[in-house]
């Protein structure tokens, strides 16, 4: 599930484009949104057709990414 939101991003934005960083409570936020559509009951993203669930894993995955790697701007 995860890797079929990751190649959407790419598909969407660039392969590796996370990889240049960004504000990390963006990508905090956008897990959120994610998660919360999930909770109230939204299975599916319309935009992408893609489960909640696993847009909220690719999100966290690319947050873990920019702590380890100190990369983006720690903006909390």
């Amino acid at each position: 599930m995860t890797a079929r939101a990751l190649e959407y991003g790419a598909k969407k934005y660039d392969r590796n484009n996370y990889k240049k960083g960004m504000d990390w409570t963006r990508v905090c936020d956008e897990a959120l949104r994610h998660i919360t559509a999930w909770a109230e009951g939204e299975d599916v993203d319309q935009e992408s057709g893609l489960n909640h669930i696993a847009h909220a894993q690719a999100c966290l995955a690319m947050l873990s990414y920019y702590i380890t790697n100190k990369v983006g701007t720690d903006d909390r």
